[in-house]
């Protein structure tokens, strides 16, 4: 990731502070004029270093964004399949409870019958 360059930044500080010293000794317009052009330019020159790391944070932004988007939809898909999954076992599990169940209302009805059948004897 490129951040600013603070070295750079720290120069054109240096850089501007002398040239406001020397705006306050100036005695004519075109100095005043051209030692202000210059503070103005390095004042540029620092923004342009700042907003070069920010720049680089936005981009940084939206590929996260993005990709929480991307493995949020995964995970919707993943939840889907989990619940399909899930209701698929509980109509089976339904499903062998309700045999179970019937094979042993079926036994029952045939021991009842036996023990009917032998308390007739």
């Amino acid at each position: 990731m490129s951040a600013p360059r603070f070295e750079v930044i720290n120069k054109y500080n240096v850089a501007i502070k002398s040239l406001r010293n020397q705006l306050k000794h100036a005695t004519g317009i075109d100095e005043l004029t051209n030692i202000a052009s210059k503070i103005i330019d390095l004042e540029n020159q620092i923004l342009i270093e700042k907003s070069t790391g920010y720049k680089q944070l936005e981009k940084e932004k939206s590929k996260i964004e993005a990709k929480i988007i991307r493995l949020q939809r995964e995970m919707d898909k993943a939840s889907r399949d989990l619940n399909n999954i899930t209701n698929s076992l509980d109509f089976k599990l339904n499903g062998y409870k309700k045999t179970l169940q019937d094979k042993i209302d079926s036994l029952n009805e045939e021991y009842q019958l036996l023990l009917g059948f032998l308390n007739e004897k």
